[in-house]
């Protein structure tokens, strides 16, 4: 969250122009933080859709088990299977959508910010067009930290999915990148 600092009176104008700045570079930064979510959601989406394509593949072949030795030789229904899969990679993709939503949403409010300081010269005071802008800019953190809070169990569950896919049929896993980074973002507000 921004420091509502700019109502405070011994904050002068030289502190309030770089309060200013200070939030423009935040949002800068969140909507960074938002396109490299959404990357990372694509990145995990485009590997689900690999094995969804591998298990209908099997499916085709009239494969309807997967045995898997890492799993003490448990079957996997093949339709389940490709079931998971298709569902993990639409929410990841509707999760990356999301995610470059909340980078345009923080594009939108920098000019917003920048209308408000530049337009209302004449009309509002330094002070007030920069706690203005604080405002704004909180209510849109806030938005996003909800938005992150709520989407971080399916972000899990289906990242989850992808990842624990990879390891039963063999392939080298990595951890939960995606999930990793949406909690780092989601402690950085």
């Amino acid at each position: 969250m921004i420091d509502q600092i700019a109502m405070h009176p011994s904050v002068d104008s030289t502190q309030l122009i770089f309060h200013a700045q200070t939030i423009k570079q935040t949002l800068r930064e969140k909507s960074e933080d938002s396109r490299s979510l959404s990357s990372l959601s694509r990145e995990t989406k485009n590997v689900a859709q690999q094995l969804l394509q591998a298990a209908k593949n099997l499916k085709r072949e009239c494969v309807r088990v997967i045995v898997c030795e890492s799993l003490d030789n448990a079957e996997l229904d093949v339709n389940k299977v490709v079931k998971m899969l298709k569902e993990s990679s639409d929410s990841l993709g509707k999760i990356a959508n999301k995610f470059d939503k909340h980078a345009r949403g923080y594009d939108y409010q920098i000019q917003v910010n920048d209308h408000t300081m530049n337009t209302f010269q004449s009309v509002f005071s330094l002070r007030t067009r920069v706690a203005t802008c604080e405002r704004q800019a909180n209510a849109r953190l806030v938005k996003q930290r909800d938005s992150l809070q709520r989407a971080l169990p399916k972000i899990e569950d289906h990242e989850m999915t992808v990842v624990g896919m990879k390891g039963i049929i063999g392939l080298p896993v990595d951890s939960m990148p995606l999930l990793d980074a949406t909690r780092r973002v989601l402690n950085n507000m």
